[in-house]
């Protein structure tokens, strides 16, 4: 599994979330043009991290307009819940004992 973690220079970084197969984040930052809260790194020797610049994604949001609304809800509020998740963090752990 890869793991999501905060963008904090200087701090030492725990993962709080797990991104299983398939699963993906980043676009909230796109759609609102903000800066980057999140970051990956893959645990697994096996897996397979694909990345989507902000042009390319950008690029599907025009050629697909009417999907576009959708996109950006769905964004929201997996970002509100990215957000609700990582107010409840106590303490930091592996991404071991996250995953277990």
């Amino acid at each position: 599994p890869c793991s999501s973690r905060p963008e904090r220079p200087g701090v030492h970084q725990s993962p709080y979330r797990l991104v299983s197969h398939g699963g993906y984040f980043g676009d909230i930052e796109v759609f609102h043009n903000i800066l980057r809260v999140a970051g990956a790194r893959c645990e697994s020797a096996s897996g397979t991290l694909l990345l989507v610049s902000k042009v390319d994604l950008k690029e599907v949001v025009n050629e697909f307009p009417q999907f576009a609304t959708k996109w950006r809800v769905a964004a929201k509020r997996r970002d509100q819940a990215r957000i609700l998740q990582l107010a409840k963090l106590k303490f930091q752990q592996t991404f071991e004992e996250l995953a277990a």
